[in-house]
Parts: C-alpha cells; sequence; structure tokens
C-alpha cells in the first residue's frame, strides 16, 4: 500500500506523503511542530493527525521555525559564495 492510503506512517512514508526529504521532517519533528509518537524506537504518524495539523493555520512556533531555518539557509549560501572563487 503506498503511502496516500495508509492510516499510520513511518518516517519515510510521512516523508512521501508530505513531498519533501526525510531530513526536513525530522528537522520539524526535532522542533517539537509535527504530531508523531516514537514506537519501540520508529517514528509513528497517524494520518489524520498529520492532516489536521496541515489544515491548521501556522502558529507563532511554526513562523519561528521558518525564520530560523531561512535565516540558516541564508548564511550557508553566504558561506558558499565566500568559498566559491570568482
Amino acid at each position: 500500500m503506498d503511502a496516500q492510503h495508509q492510516a499510520v506512517f513511518t518516517l519515510e512514508e510521512l516523508a512521501e506523503f508530505l513531498r519533501v526529504p526525510k531530513e526536513a521532517v525530522l528537522t520539524i519533528l526535532q522542533a517539537g511542530l509535527i504530531p508523531g509518537r516514537n514506537v519501540a524506537g520508529s517514528w509513528r504518524f497517524l494520518r489524520r493527525a498529520i492532516e489536521a495539523w496541515l489544515s491548521q493555520p501556522p502558529s507563532e512556533d511554526d513562523w519561528l521555525f521558518e525564520a530560523e531555518a531561512c535565516n540558516e539557509d541564508l548564511a550557508d549560501r553566504a558561506t558558499l559564495a565566500d568559498e566559491v572563487p570568482f
């Protein structure tokens, strides 16, 4: 069964469902912004909880997380630009 039809997702299946890299899901999970449970060392996510999370407007924490991620991306690009010879 593909990720689009499952009631419970693994980390990899959730990334597929959201169409983002697994690392992006881990980052959001570590920030405590996505509903999930660690079951015997493996993350599980209820589809209905993920759909409810997606349907909610972003919280202040979501905005702060996005701003921090953007700042890190800009810093990484600046560092990369410094390393590229012209």
